[in-house]
């Protein structure tokens, strides 16, 4: 449904013809000109309803990361410095995860796997209330676990 061109109001539209113009036009503006066309009455659209999973694996990384990376770092004789030359990152960078301030991105954690030979990407299962939604309208809320 659109709006008249007239008067604003929502609804069916008319085709109207007024001083040589074609105006769509509601059913009480019409009366101003020729109707040229009736509106055509769209048949509802059928909505399918959409079920977000109960349970949803998610890649984590540990929480010992820091001690696994110092110490893996430290048993190949790498210093900070040239670990992250290896890995074309910055030091502060590799010091502030070795210290536990920052934690790395999941791409960074694969890149330290990769080089050190170590584990830092678990899998969860996070379980979720089965929440059903209609497929055109899903909202941040629909996917926000509720406990």
């Amino acid at each position: 449904m659109s709006n008249c061109e007239m008067c604003g109001k929502s609804g069916p539209l008319y085709f109207v013809e007024i001083e040589g113009s074609e105006l769509a036009l509601c059913k009480d503006c019409s009366s101003f000109g020729k109707i040229i066309r009736k509106p055509k009455l769209k048949p509802r659209k059928l909505v399918k309803k959409v079920t977000i999973p109960k349970t949803e694996i998610v890649q984590i990384i540990r929480p010992d990361f820091p001690e696994i990376i110092r110490k893996k770092r430290a048993e190949l004789g790498l210093k900070q410095e040239e670990l992250a030359k290896k890995l074309a990152e910055k030091e502060s960078i590799i010091h502030k995860i070795e210290s536990g301030a920052y934690t790395p991105s999941i791409s960074l954690a694969r890149k330290l796997e990769k080089r050190l030979s170590v584990s830092l990407i678990e899998q969860k299962e996070i379980s979720r209330l089965g929440v059903t939604a209609k497929k055109e309208s899903l909202t941040i809320g629909d996917m926000i676990n509720l406990k």
